[in-house]
């Protein structure tokens, strides 16, 4: 069920944990040994366990992990260097090594260790929640509580600046590691948006386990993008945790275009009447990547809406799982939820598993949840030829129409011109691979 203590894995880690930088708080050290002693208990998961059966991490227990390079690295990737106009904050080697742009009144953006001098016992409660619901790898991550940053918006603050956070995990010739945290408060009737941004990894072999909070007060409303563009070497893992109050929205946005291994926890509550929320996802693997999403949305007050979308694009040997949930508990009255996870395969060799899953205690809801695994619509490229389409252009024109509509759902301008450069890229690629 766990890994040994004497793993290379968990050795290193021990001597990683000597490098963290300092937190003001007894609470933080108080974390970080909990954090250490759940991890140490429970191990890395095991494809025994039913969360995890489609997903394989034991191997990483075997990897003797140093920490990351802490100098600035040069930023080549368009998607690390968007320019949002609003407050900018790099972290590499698990610290903060820049921070620019101009912080708006009503916003207040640092590091974890200056939100802990700012905020003390607030930002405790912003941090912890149920931990243990999201297992080792959350424990693994509070263990090394210090990295990450803090954004609070004001109650009433409207924050048109767009918060950019850049994770990179930088090699310095072995394999690296890096544990942030990223904590997002927006306070009554704030609005804010945030986009976390995963790069690094080159040819060596990284780890990164991320974890973001994300606190919606009354009438507030969050969008909140995360992209993984990490290289074809990297594991990735992140847990993505929201809760909602009366009237609130929450926007997310994943997109997982890279590492090895990807491994995405998205827990959403609406806990508060007339909560709102979005889950827009997409994932892009080819070769031998391996992606998996496993998201839950827990409704636990009435008139309560969600809508997820999740979309896959797979080709080569790429492998991909989804497991989302909708839970509805007894209270959560007049809940209106869909989800829907379409995946169209490029490859023969590519598989896509998905087990789309409905709880509802309540009775008077509307519920619906579907999922799609499928090649190319012949048919589509039929008719698209009829009117004068080559085949390949008839092909490109479906493939971009499926990455399209969670692209379009982003409210960023900058940010998604930037995506569709991405995505556009990595298609064309594929479609040169798979011939």
């Amino acid at each position: 069920m766990s890994t040994a203590t004497t793993s290379p894995l968990n050795l290193s880690l021990e001597r990683l944990r000597d490098d963290l930088p300092s937190v003001n708080g007894d609470w933080v050290q108080a974390l970080r040994h909990s954090g250490s002693e759940s991890f140490a208990s429970l191990g890395l998961p095991s494809p025994k366990e039913e969360s995890w059966r489609g997903t394989n991490v034991t191997a990483l227990g075997n990897v003797e992990f140093q920490v990351a390079d802490h100098k600035l690295p040069r930023l080549d990737h368009p998607l690390s260097s968007l320019q949002l106009g609003g407050p900018r904050l790099v972290f590499c080697g698990n610290r903060l090594v820049e921070q620019s742009g101009e912080i708006p009144q009503g916003l207040w953006v640092g590091s974890i260790p200056a939100a802990a001098d700012k905020y003390g016992d607030a930002l405790k409660g912003w941090i912890t929640g149920q931990e243990s619901e999201f297992g080792s790898f959350e424990a693994l991550n509070r263990s090394f509580l210090s990295c990450g940053a803090v954004i609070v918006a004001d109650a009433g603050a409207t924050i048109d600046a767009v918060v950019d956070l850049v994770y990179v995990n930088q090699s310095n010739g072995s394999a690296a590691v890096q544990m942030p945290r990223t904590v997002i408060v927006a306070g009554e009737r704030a609005s804010i948006k945030v986009v976390e941004t995963f790069v690094g990894g080159g040819n060596e072999e990284t780890f990164t386990n991320a974890v973001s909070r994300v606190v919606v007060a009354d009438d507030a409303h969050v969008e909140h993008a995360r992209i993984q563009i990490e290289g074809k070497q990297a594991w990735h893992v992140s847990t993505v945790t929201s809760h909602q109050t009366r009237n609130s929205q929450y926007t997310a946005h994943h997109f997982n275009l890279g590492a090895k291994v990807a491994r995405h926890n998205t827990r959403a509550i609406l806990d508060g009447e007339g909560a709102n929320t979005l889950l827009n996802g997409l994932y892009i693997a080819s070769e031998k990547q391996h992606v998996d999403n496993d998201t839950v949305l827990d409704h636990a007050k009435p008139h309560g809406d969600s809508r997820e979308l999740y979309k896959g694009i797979l080709a080569g040997e790429a492998r991909s799982v989804f497991t989302g949930r909708i839970i509805v508990r007894p209270d959560a009255q007049k809940t209106d939820a869909k989800q829907s996870n379409p995946n169209l395969l490029l490859s023969p060799k590519a598989l896509a598993q998905t087990r789309p899953q409905l709880e509802i205690y309540a009775d008077d809801v509307k519920c619906t949840h579907g999922a799609t695994v499928g090649q190319m619509d012949d048919d589509a490229i039929f008719y698209l030829r009829s009117r004068g389409l080559s085949k390949g252009a008839a092909r490109n024109m479906l493939i971009h129409a499926v990455a399209g509509e969670v692209l379009q759902a982003i409210t960023i301008p900058q940010l998604r011109e930037a995506l569709e450069a991405e995505v556009e890229s990595r298609l064309t690629a594929i479609e040169a691979a798979e011939g």
